[in-house]
């Protein structure tokens, strides 16, 4: 029974200290003058050098000397000088081991370590109390046993010793300890407070020292462990313990995965000197095991210090109560107290160790910091733990008081078998659990005295019970050492790999510790637990852990506590906007999940505990006080579909409350990703029971399609919802609450990053179209948009900035989405005329008809006479963008070509080959003219099929919304009236006379009436001159010329009339035919008329008066080879954002480039989840063949390339986005080939080379990961089919590409992403235009076992940019996987560039390239030369 047991105490049967002296048995005076003769005349010949060795000659000598000096050193502390003298001396014959020592008698230089031993021995006497009241004695005191200290350290650190001499040392040091650690403190005064520090950690580090040389028996560590048990009320001694066991833990987990994880050992080591140092242990591997294994048992179960009446029992308790007469020293002793500051050092400390094999990184130093905290501070506010009830049925331990007696196996098979370079795989967290769980679940609930206590405070009926267990305690004492338990246990439990599965045993135990911790009655609980588990059991539920869904109910009442306030109800001591942000994820990862399990009933754990557990009743009293509480069914039975309402609430009264700018922005993507699922089942729901009343045929699927709905089909909970739960209802709310706290501007209060979660939350619902909601609330919203707009850009000149015209180009974006996907909106007359105003105000500065007050009239300014002065480019561009959308894509999105392409998909080349092809008559080359430098006209004025007599023209027209081409006739009659075009156009012939002509009768013609002949001639008759008498050198030759004309006409007059006669016989009148039909027609004058082009006033409208040049509506001049250059470049750019996304598929395990591309080629297809998820993000297009946005050409994609497979692809009025998946492509397979075998010859000459571009990209910095990524990527990019594109050497992207690139990996395991080659991943997939590597958003998607989907978002390096709906963390279902991952990419590029400065939209960058063409070919005409070149060549055309 005690065959391990070794006694520590001392041998010689003094308690006082140290072996007994022969001057023990004189008189105190005579002993004490003996001794301080003896001392001084050993020591007094030190200075001269040759008297004490003939003093101390033989051993004789030296053992009375030694007997004499052992009863100096237990000298009262006056004689401080002689005992200092005693202490010199041992200190100068100790250093014989270093052979420093001249003086040391004979025999100690030829037998060091038996004298050393009884030195050391000795020394003990410095230990012993003495009864002294003076402080400055103590002070003497302190300073002779802390230069003993650092005389014991440093023969143990640099002597080499034998195993009886550091047995000996360490017998002595343990004595010690235990004669000042293991009394109550302070029975013996100060002495061991002040040292106690110090004497622990020499005793702890000159053990580890032994381990070193010569490891010590078992024997001894039982001995070590049983007197440490008596010592644990001291808080050095568990404060050490701590720090002891992280410095070997990090040796271990050195041992274990290399050099890259852990440390060395290194202790603090403090000589005689003072100066402290640190020298490094070098065990030996089975050492280090063995002896951090040993020391991690030695205080035995911490749990035990959470109970006074434990440590009350132990002997120097006992033996206190005795000669004290009191008994209630055993419970109530001032020194217990102090348990709860050591019990949570205690628990800290497991926590840390547990962290260093998580990788959970607790930087040195740290734990230090964290022991340093004040009792005061500790039991005012702290961490984490349960005060609830008690199982041990549920509990109960199969192991001893300590985790296990035996070294785990697992937990060290990763050592074994590792190749050089291989990375081992971390311990399961069952080892862990098998290592540490004991402890940390017993520390996670309340000892059986405080349920006892609250069982009495339930049972009491609201009488008052003091909260004071038996030992006068308060009950919530220990909370902090308890948070700090559970916490640990979440952080185990929540980083569980994918393919580790828990023991059943374990999972109960967690969620059991879990459910009564998340019980809260202000009562009875401080607040501590549930403040630290809401902490860190974040991730709880995107865990895949089974059955993590029962705790559903209780974590949505804890929840409840945090989330709707901002001052939380209860005290502790984290973080508190950590507590709200780890909260704000629990929330958000059960967004999904009441319609996902809909009407399945949560198992409730009383009913599993068979009902007699007391926390049930607590449970009970707690849901009775809850705002908040679940409805629960006539059956007592909580359904998931019953929690729905909880979420809900909670989500919004959060949003409403909540301060944190982070945190707001991850409650805005939960409320879209909330009314994104409810309105995906309420779709399904609608199509079941159309599918029910009656059978359709299968439907087209529509451009804008949300994505695949869930197959499973729901449940009639999904149906029986209240409206206010509805998507339509939520929306309405989402809209009123953040339009109304968000969207008021404050000068200094707004964040521009919440402002544009804000827009990019609008947007996502308007695009929703959601059934049944009132247009009333969609006029509301637009008109709070335009108010919002109006705002911003209103503001004085020293509120602008970046930020606020970043916010402005958001809200126009915003206003944009709104106005396309409610198009109806716009043909009521007040929203068109609010959003109408603001774009003015975007595009002048200011408003044709503005108010500065409600109560004011009116002031109008005409639109021709206001100043151009708009607030910025950016929100120029804006407005402009959103004027273009409302006159060309209102009501008309998608164009009857598709939504692939908003511009004409017809060009020059087409036109003219259709017109060949058609045998078309005359065929003319386009003539371009320019109007406003603005748009760009190409004339085509013959029609483009043969058959048609109608006046036709083709026009291309250029501009900065695209490219349109459009077909003009000069129409007679409608095209309804088509049929009788030809009998219009024919000439109808007049009907025959049946009459005889009347007879010819010529009558007299008389120019002037009779009467004039007679009327006298007077002088007013000659008032007008003759022509001749008018003429003058001047005007005769005119006269004479008119005169020619007259006499021309005379003539002609005349020999008509003479021919009459001979025309006798024709009698019949001549008929009055139409003209005949024109068959040619200047069909470019005709529409430039029409339009009112060529008019003289509009071409001279901008130049003015006295200038003659035109230059509103210009001639392009064609001929020249560059003009034809840059009208393809023109075509080139696009008219809508694009973006390229690229989805890769990543296996378990997988983190390198080649085996990811090589996953659908060469490893068989992915999982079927997969591909419907690449279904949901867009619609299929073949590149070949597909008309709009083919992608940006990279090292992973190209284009042009042939045989590529169908990309998904989605289009809306305003965006393109392809989603590339590399491993479709056939020649991936053939590239990564190639690839690998240059990889392996490189590898070979540097082995070291082929552990880059792994998951290290991820947290290291740029600059570190392109050296690795540029030599791993350069064969891919060298043998792709695009090796005719190369990646420009200065750096000159594309104006319209994002300059980042953007990433979904579908990943079977989750840890996967830490391993992802995001580096790697960035190279292949910037832009060739781009010199430098972009950065890289990742949005990582994961399966979980439940069906329901885990996100995780990384940027390599760190953005800052938050854009939503989804963030990581998040749970979403299966039905809007699609919609909402891509809804997220389009708004990270759509942020990033709103964001950016240098960015310009692509109306804008097209805008600019019409003007430079219009610049550089403009034929300079003026007026009448214009009117001239356009009637001839169309002259010259007929």
């Amino acid at each position: 029974m005690f065959s391990g047991w070794v006694d520590y105490r001392s041998p010689f049967g003094d308690v006082s200290g140290g072996p007994p002296s022969v001057l023990d048995k004189f008189p105190p005076d005579t002993g004490r003058q003996i001794a301080l003769a003896v001392v001084d005349s050993i020591t007094a010949p030190r200075d001269g050098a040759s008297s004490q060795p003939q003093i101390l000659a033989s051993e004789d000598d030296v053992d009375w000397a030694m007997n004499v000096i052992a009863f100096g050193l237990r000298l009262p502390l006056e004689h401080e000088e002689t005992i200092r003298k005693c202490v010199l001396l041992y200190q100068d014959w100790l250093n014989v081991f270093l052979s420093t020592s001249t003086s040391a008698p004979m025999c100690v230089r030829t037998k060091p370590e038996v004298y050393a031993r009884r030195i050391v021995d000795q020394f003990e006497g410095i230990f012993t109390l003495r009864n002294d009241s003076d402080g400055n004695k103590t002070l003497v005191h302190i300073r002779l046993t802390m230069f003993v200290l650092g005389i014991i350290q440093r023969l143990a650190f640099t002597a080499p010793l034998s195993q009886t001499t550091w047995n000996t040392i360490l017998h002595s040091l343990v004595r010690i300890c235990d004669r000042l650690l293991a009394p109550p403190c302070g029975l013996y005064g100060t002495l061991a407070e002040r040292i106690g520090q110090s004497l622990i950690e020499a005793l702890y580090h000159v053990w580890i020292k032994a381990c070193q040389s010569h490891f010590p028996a078992p024997a001894l560590w039982k001995t070590l462990q049983e007197a440490v048990l008596t010592w644990r009320h001291q808080r050095p001694v568990v404060d050490q313990w701590t720090q002891v066991c992280e410095v070997l833990t990090r040796g271990v987990v050195r041992h274990l995965y290399g050099p890259s994880h852990g440390s060395d050992v290194v202790l603090k080591a403090v000589y005689e000197d003072g100066l402290a140092v640190h020298p490094q242990v070098a065990l030996p591997p089975d050492a280090l095991v063995q002896c951090w294994y040993r020391f991690l048992l030695i205080l035995g179960n911490p749990v035990e210090l959470s109970r006074p009446k434990v440590i009350g029992k132990m002997p120097a308790f006992l033996q206190a109560a005795i000669e004290s007469g009191d008994p209630e020293q055993l419970t109530q002793h001032t020194c217990l107290q102090r348990l709860p500051t050591i019990f949570l050092l205690a628990q800290r400390g497991v926590a840390n160790l547990v962290d260093l094999f998580l990788e959970l990184s607790v930087q040195p130093g740290q734990l230090a910091r964290d022991n340093s905290t004040d009792e005061d501070d500790v039991q005012a506010s702290t961490a984490t733990s349960p005060t609830c009830a008690h199982s041990d049925s549920i509990l109960r331990m199969t192991a001893s008081a300590h985790p296990t007696s035996f070294l785990p196996a697992s937990l060290f098979s990763a050592a074994s078998g590792q190749s050089a370079g291989a990375r081992p795989a971390l311990p399961k967290r069952s080892t862990l659990l098998h290592l540490f769980g004991e402890w940390l679940f017993q520390a996670s609930l309340p000892s059986p005295d405080d349920l006892r206590h609250l069982s009495r405070l339930i049972s009491s009926s609201g009488q008052h019970v003091a909260r004071h267990d038996d030992s006068g305690a308060p009950l919530a004492a220990f909370e902090a050492g308890r948070a700090e338990a559970l916490a640990c246990l979440c952080r185990v439990f929540c980083s569980s790999c994918c393919d580790e599965q828990f023991l059943p045993v374990y999972l109960a135990r967690f969620y059991y510790v879990l459910q009564q911790g998340l019980l809260y009655i202000p009562s009875y609980h401080r607040g501590d637990v549930i403040s630290n588990l809401l902490m860190y059991s974040s991730e709880i539920f995107c865990s895949d852990l089974a059955g993590a869904y029962c705790l559903m109910p209780g974590y949505l009442s804890a929840l409840d506590l945090v989330l709707p306030h901002w001052q939380v109800p209860f005290s502790c001591n984290v973080n508190m906007n950590g507590l709200r942000r780890s909260s704000t994820l629990i929330l958000m990862s059960l967004l999904c999940v009441p319609l996902h399990f809909n009407d399945l009933a949560v198992s409730d754990f009383s009913q599993a505990s068979g009902g007699t557990d007391p926390s049930e009743a607590m449970h009970r009293s707690a849901m009775q006080t809850d705002s908040l509480v679940s409805p629960v069914t006539q059956t007592g039975t909580v359904r998931f579909v019953d929690m729905r309402g909880q979420v809900i609430n909670l989500l919004f009264l959060a949003l409403r409350c909540e301060k944190n700018p982070a945190i707001v922005q991850m409650l805005l993507g939960s409320v879209m990703v909330m009314v994104q699922d409810a309105a995906a089942v309420e779709e399904v729901t609608r199509k079941e029971n159309l599918e029910s009343s009656f059978t359709a045929g299968p439907a087209q699927r529509d451009f804008n399609s949300t994505g695949s709905s869930d197959s499973s089909r729901l449940g009639p909970g999904a149906l029986q919802q209240p409206v206010a739960f509805h998507a339509a209802a939520m929306c309405m709310r989402a809209c009123r609450d953040i339009t109304q706290r968000f969207l008021r501007f404050e000068p200094g209060n707004n964040n521009v990053h919440v402002i544009m979660s804000v827009l990019e939350l609008m947007s996502g619902l308007a695009c929703l179209n959601l059934p049944g909601v009132d247009g009333s609330e969609w006029r509301y919203i637009v008109r709070w948009l335009c108010d919002f707009i109006n705002t911003l850009v209103c503001q004085p000149p020293r509120a602008h900035s970046r930020d606020l015209h970043s916010m402005i180009v958001a809200a126009y974006h915003c206003l944009l989405s709104w106005t396309t996907c409610n198009h109806r909106l716009l043909f009521e007359q007040e929203p068109l005329r609010a959003v109408l105003d603001v774009c003015e105000l975007g595009l002048t500065g200011s408003k044709s008809v503005s108010k500065s007050r409600d109560d004011e009239e009116p002031t109008k300014n005409l639109r021709g006479e206001k100043e151009f002065r708009p607030v910025s480019r950016r929100g120029l561009e804006a407005a402009e963008m959103v004027l273009y959308a409302i006159l060309e894509h209102l009501g008309a999105f998608p164009p009857p070509m598709g939504p692939g392409s908003v511009s004409s998909m017809l060009d020059e080349a087409a036109l003219l080959s259709a017109a060949k092809q058609s045998q078309v008559k005359n065929i003319q080359p386009f003539r371009y003219y320019a109007a406003d430098s603005t748009t760009l006209l190409g004339v085509l004025p013959c029609p483009v099929q043969s058959g048609s007599d109608l006046p036709t023209l083709t026009v291309i027209l250029r501009g900065p919304s695209g490219r349109h081409t459009w077909t003009m006739q000069l129409r007679q009659v409608s095209r309804h009236a088509q049929a009788e075009l030809a009998q219009q156009l024919a000439a109808v012939p007049r009907p025959e006379p049946h009459m005889d002509p009347a007879p010819e009768i010529a009558p007299p013609r008389q120019p002037w009436p009779d009467v004039v002949k007679t009327m006298p001639v007077t002088e007013a008759d000659a008032s007008i001159p003759s022509l001749q008498d008018t003429l003058n050198s001047e005007t005769e030759a005119m006269h004479l010329r008119v005169q020619e004309l007259v006499d021309k006409q005379s003539k002609l007059e005349l020999g008509f009339v003479e021919d009459l006669p001979n025309n006798k016989h024709n009698t019949k009148p001549q008929e009055m035919k139409p003209p005949s039909i024109r068959q040619s027609f200047q069909t470019a004058r005709l529409l430039m008329s029409h339009l009112g082009l060529v008019t003289p006033e509009s071409l001279m409208s901008s130049l003015g008066k006295n200038c003659d040049r035109t230059d509103s509506f210009a001639l392009m001049d064609s001929e020249r080879s560059s003009f034809q250059t840059q009208l393809q470049n023109l075509d080139a750019v696009p008219t809508r954002h694009t973006d390229t996304v690229y989805v890769f598929y990543v296996r378990p395990g997988q983190s390198s480039v080649h085996d990811i591309l090589l996953n659908k080629n060469l490893l068989g297809p992915p999982k079927p989840e997969f591909a419907e998820f690449l279904n949901a993000l867009g619609w299929p297009v073949n590149l070949g063949s597909h008309p709009g946005f083919k992608g940006t050409a990279s090292p992973l994609h190209a284009p042009t390339a042939a045989g590529q497979a169908p990309m998904p692809y989605f289009a809306d009025n305003n965006t393109e986005v392809l989603f590339v998946v590399p491993s479709l492509q056939k020649s991936i397979a053939d590239v990564v080939a190639r690839r690998q075998e240059q990889s392996s010859a490189t590898d070979g000459a540097n082995p070291a080379s082929s552990a880059s571009g792994k998951g290290e990209g991820v947290e290291a910095s740029s600059a570190e990961t392109g050296v690795t990524s540029s030599a791993s990527t350069s064969s891919i990019s060298a043998s792709l089919p695009i090796s005719s594109l190369h990646r420009a050497a200065a750096g000159t992207p594309i104006a319209w590409q994002l300059d980042v690139s953007i990433a979904i990996v579908w990943l079977e395991r989750f840890e996967d992403w830490a391993s992802f080659p995001v580096s790697d991943i960035g190279e292949l997939t910037t832009p060739l235009q781009c010199s430098s590597q972009q950065p890289v958003h990742v949005v990582f998607v994961h399966p979980l076992s439940t069906g329901l989907y885990r996100i995780k978002r990384v940027a390599c390096p760190p953005l800052g940019v938050t854009a939503g709906p989804l963030l990581s963390d998040m749970v979403i279902s299966r039905r809007s996987l699609g919609s909402l991952v891509r809804q997220t990419v389009i708004n990270m590029a759509k942020r990033r560039r709103i964001l950016s400065d240098n960015y310009s939209p692509p109306h804008a960058l097209r805008k600019r390239r019409v003007e430079e063409l219009c610049k550089g070919h403009v034929v300079k005409h003026s007026v009448p030369d214009f009117y001239s070149d356009l009637f001839r060549t169309q002259t010259a055309a007929q």
